[in-house]
């Protein structure tokens, strides 16, 4: 029989990267102004945005309620929680699949808002060792199940995770975020390892106190960035893009250049883009350099 600590599910996953927070200014501030937008209900708000970009956090106690209630994995459906809605769950699946691109750009909204990053402390190193660390040790994921966390949108089986020593942190985040949506609705499972990982608290209404490994048991370096620039998702086999009359087969420029015999010749440039620019003598820019006629 497989245990059931630890578990990797919604609540332990947002538990985790609360830890990795950025440095908290105002954490219970009551006026807006003073408010740091790191609460947890903010956090959770934010994970939400990268299924649905569209979502606001509401104003209610309810999702706030629901909020703290969901991350010691006390339920799995809140009000305000679009977690059981199947057209979303099946919009974001498709969309990390076919719009890798435009998921990780929302992952990386997400982490530039709330994860910090680049720092002597390392929270980002340590949030993605505790993660791996928790796969890891959850003996409920077979070692071929898929994270789709490459930054190219390929994905890591869990057997991959083990030897992983680069990762870029949205691109992990998105895609253990995407196979708890898919895999992991019951989000009740991960109780007894919020427990195992928290102290709680001796005062009414204290906060609970973080005690768990926190990714201490992997000891290899692993290099964490952010993300580079954006690239297009790759065609597949059977999607050859139309031909382009602009263009040859290698990207060399066809477009007609022409001059005029009453003025000096020009230069026309021919970037990426299209931009045509005026220069003084003819030559035309491709991928492969410039071609001086």
């Amino acid at each position: 029989m497989k245990n059931d600590y630890p578990r990797l599910c919604g609540g332990t996953f947002l538990s985790l990267v609360l830890q990795a927070l950025k440095q908290r200014t105002s954490a219970r501030g009551h006026i807006v102004s003073e408010r740091d937008g790191l609460s947890n209900p903010e956090v959770l708000s934010g994970l939400i945005r990268v299924i649905n970009p569209d979502f606001k956090k509401p104003n209610k106690d309810t999702f706030d309620t629901n909020t703290s209630n969901y991350i010691k994995c006390k339920i799995s459906r809140g009000t305000y929680f679009p977690f059981d809605e199947p057209a979303m769950i099946d919009y974001f699946d498709k969309l990390v699949k076919n719009d890798y691109q435009a998921a990780l750009t929302n992952m990386s909204d997400f982490v530039d808002t709330f994860i910090e990053v680049g720092t002597a402390v390392g929270k980002d190193v340590r949030l993605v060792k505790a993660l791996i660390e928790l796969i890891a040790a959850d003996e409920s994921i077979g070692g071929e199940e898929q994270f789709y966390s490459c930054e190219n949108g390929q994905f890591l089986t869990k057997t991959d995770l083990f030897e992983v020593k680069e990762v870029c942190l949205p691109a992990f985040l998105l895609g253990i975020w995407h196979y708890i949506l898919i895999n992991r609705k019951e989000n009740t499972v991960g109780i007894e390892t919020y427990n195992r990982w928290h102290k709680a608290p001796e005062e009414r209404r204290g906060k609970w106190t973080f005690i768990g490994s926190n990714g201490a048991s992997i000891t290899r370096d692993i290099k964490v960035n952010f993300r580079s620039e954006p690239v297009e998702n790759m065609a597949s086999a059977d999607e050859s893009p139309a031909p382009d009359q602009s263009s040859d087969s290698r990207g060399h420029s066809l477009l007609p250049v022409t001059t005029s015999d009453s003025t000096d010749p020009k230069r026309i440039t021919v970037n990426n883009y299209g931009t045509v620019q005026n220069q003084k003598f003819i030559s035309i820019e491709t991928m492969n350099g410039d071609i001086n006629l």
